[in-house]
């Protein structure tokens, strides 16, 4: 419950990721049961961008030949499933709409063409085992990360910090649900709940970046899962996300699960980049570099040596270049008495390799050298952001002032001249030591201070949530809802769109507490609430604003509309049964509609005219709902 009702508070900011209104009608004909081919092809085709993507998509997924276009919507949803259709159009015309944002480090670009590998390589491991339908597995492939998108949206300068300071994934999951008490995997779910199209592969989503079969009631859900965190392995490769190799592996294993087996895995995974690549075409994005199965494999070698990038022992550790073998031998018999870790080189070119792989605290390298001299060692270190941050020491004989400010300008921290004395060389690395130490304290000072102000974020996120969030219920409380419709009734001026709302009040709620008891009562208020959310559209905020009063504001929504919502939350209270421990208890409830008119003033007005069509249905007996006067 805690999850539905911070849903509920992010709902209410209408910044979640959302289709076209053209969609958003389309999705709702298609709960209603009421979706037609004619509906179909007159709606998505005044979305332009969304019935392109659509018809690329039937010549690319379903093979429909390149020879028949123009291909017509209406041709698509007469010899195609119409849910898919419905479908399909939600997932591109989400990517339309959010192509880009506020949240500064999110890469907005990137993020769809992952979502878009993933997808393509959903329907094709789908393909070849025949357990799922393919164009399903391919929207739940799409959509996995939207609350990842979601979080981006609405809280752009927080989720910038967070992703800014974490990079793993566990670590990512911690800080959301401390910062706004959600995850993004537990809001993609609420948001495929919500739009009730996909809703059977919500928990195979939900729990898809780390399958695990006690997480799932039924194994048929578990194994969607499974297929698409094999999908999302096939997107993490494309885009070279480390360790390569140790992740392609990992995929070859699981791929034979789907009847592609370790000779066959190559071409698939070529096949499957061909056709990713492809995709990102269609769809506008830029293309990246794309690497063979072949290419990928040869990287052993270098993958390896990056994997050891990473170790940071309690010594000191020093690279030492020179290629006077003297110098090194100097160099290795001073360092050593300090109790350093030295490894030496003898060119530019070799000390590069070995700082990619050691990352040494310190590079102490002479200027002239062959092959590479020690400046330009020194300015591909600085470029690099593995090694960057490495203390450089220069050697050099008597340079010029000009050739010394060159030196420094390229990167060089500290230099000293040859011949060098031991005295003067501990000095300079004391030195060099103090100002490493320093960085390192900067940095846990940072961290530590990053940490302390996500959870003052959090804690302030908390109480915010509390101000605005009935207690009992999780809904949210009447001055959110106050807040809400205010806002509601200025956006419709704004962009003269529909809305209306629902007053509703239990029926004779006073005996059941006075026959129950107080506990039991708030046992059948929780029971109506998760009803109410359950039963809502989308766009529908549900409030609890008194004892036992709710409201329902109806975003989009005509004076019908609501009245047919109306009448399925009176009809579900109708049909509860609450569960006590002294028997059960059923309830009903009075409904009052009323939607906006142009001589409404303000949210009050329409408050009103709800309050007095509630006053009309409990004065007709009750368990009904009633109209404003029109």
């Amino acid at each position: 419950m805690e999850t539905e009702s911070t849903f509920d508070r992010l709902k209410m900011t209408g910044k979640l990721p959302s289709p076209s209104p053209a969609v958003q009608q389309l999705m709702f004909l298609a709960r209603q049961g009421t979706v037609t081919p004619e509906s179909i092809m007159n709606l998505i085709e005044t979305d332009h961008e969304t019935a392109n993507d659509l018809k690329e998509y039937a010549c690319l997924a379903l093979l429909v030949p390149h020879q028949t276009l123009p291909l017509s919507i209406h041709r698509m949803a007469t010899d195609l499933d119409i849910r898919i259709i419905v479908l399909l159009a939600l997932g591109f015309s989400l990517l339309n709409r959010h192509r880009e944002g506020n949240c500064r480090s999110f890469d907005y670009v990137k993020f769809w063409s992952v979502s878009l590998s993933r997808a393509v390589a959903a329907r094709a491991i789908t393909e070849m085992q025949n357990n799922f339908h393919p164009d399903e597995l391919f929207i739940c492939g799409l959509l996995a990360q939207t609350g990842t998108l979601a979080l981006a949206n609405i809280f752009p300068d927080e989720y910038d910090c967070l992703i800014s300071t974490y990079t793993s994934e566990q670590e990512i999951l911690i800080r959301e649900k401390e910062l706004f008490s959600i995850t993004h995997q537990e809001l993609t779910a609420e948001i495929l709940r919500e739009w009730g199209l996909i809703e059977q592969y919500s928990l195979a989503v939900r729990f898809y970046e780390n399958p695990n079969p006690n997480n799932f009631p039924d194994t048929t859900s578990f194994e969607a899962s499974r297929l698409l965190y094999l999908a999302g392995l096939f997107s993490k490769i494309l885009f070279f996300e480390a360790p390569l190799l140790e992740k392609m592996s990992h995929a070859e294993h699981l791929a034979d699960n789907y009847n592609i087996s370790q000779s066959e895995f190559g071409l698939f995974f070529d096949k499957l980049t061909y056709h990713c690549h492809e995709w990102n075409q269609v769809l506008r994005f830029p293309s990246w570099p794309i690497s063979s199965y072949n290419q990928i494999m040869a990287m052993k070698g270098a993958q390896a040596g990056q994997q050891n990038l990473h170790g940071d022992g309690r010594k000191m550790r020093i690279l030492a270049v020179d290629d006077d073998p003297l110098t090194l031998i100097r160099l290795r018999k001073i360092l050593s008495r300090e109790g350093k870790e030295i490894r030496t080189a003898t060119d530019g070119e070799e000390a590069l390799r070995i700082a990619l792989q050691d990352r040494p605290h310190m590079v102490i390298t002479d200027w002239r050298m062959p092959k590479m001299n020690g400046l330009e060692l020194c300015r591909i270190l600085r470029r690099t952001s593995l090694t960057q941050h490495i203390y450089i020491v220069m050697l050099t004989h008597c340079e010029s002032d000009d050739e010394l400010v060159q030196a420094f300008e390229t990167g060089v921290d500290d230099f000293i001249t040859k011949p060098f004395t031991p005295k003067v060389l501990e000095a300079r690395i004391h030195s060099g030591e103090r100002l490493i130490r320093y960085q390192k304290t900067i940095s846990r000072d940072r961290e530590v201070i990053q940490r302390y102000a996500a959870q003052l974020t959090s804690a302030n996120r908390q109480l915010e949530t509390m101000a605005m969030t009935d207690p009992l219920t999780g809904l949210p409380n009447r001055r959110s809802a106050m807040n809400r419709l205010a806002a509601a009734v200025a956006e419709t001026l704004r962009h003269d769109e529909k809305l209306s709302c629902i007053m509703i009040d239990v029926d004779h709620f006073k005996e059941v507490n006075d026959t129950f008891g107080h506990e039991s009562g708030d046992m059948v208020l929780k029971a109506i609430a998760t009803t109410f959310h359950r039963k809502a559209r989308m766009y529908d905020t549900v409030s609890r604003t008194g004892g036992e009063e709710f409201l329902v504001i109806c975003a989009r929504s005509d004076l019908f509309e609501s009245q047919q919502l109306a009448e399925r939350l009176r009809q579900a209270i109708a049909d509860l049964r609450v569960e006590l421990e002294k028997g059960f208890v059923q309830v009903t409830i009075s409904l009052g509609v009323a939607t906006w008119k142009p001589e409404f003033t303000d949210s009050d007005a329409l408050i009103r005219a709800a309050d007095k069509a509630l006053y009309k249905a409990k004065s007709k007996g009750r368990n009904r709902v009633e109209l404003a006067d029109p």
